[in-house]
């Protein structure tokens, strides 16, 4: 699975990028500054599955991109199914 981030800098983005990167899945960090075109290009290119942004970006995401959860509170239901192991990332920059 490939899994996008986007947040502020915080301990709650921290938490959930060293969940993620314990895990079997591809990590895409979005930087919040890109324009909504960067995004969209980064989402199809990347072929994420999910994006896991804070309350304060959610509806922006959530527009980009349907499958657009708030991280952490949402991240700890949703990690069952996680596999675990042979971490990746894919990172794009400005």
């Amino acid at each position: 699975m490939t899994i996008g981030i986007a947040g502020p800098n915080s301990i709650d983005y921290a938490i959930i990028e060293a969940g993620i990167s314990s895990t079997q899945n591809t990590l895409v960090p979005i930087p919040n500054f890109f324009n909504d075109d960067t995004i969209r290009y980064i989402i199809k290119n990347s072929n994420i599955d999910i994006i896991f942004t804070d309350e304060e970006n959610y509806n922006r995401f959530k527009l980009l991109f349907n499958n657009t959860e708030i991280f952490i509170k949402d991240f700890l239901n949703w990690n069952d199914s996680v596999e675990l192991s042979n971490h990746k990332r894919i990172v794009y920059t400005s």
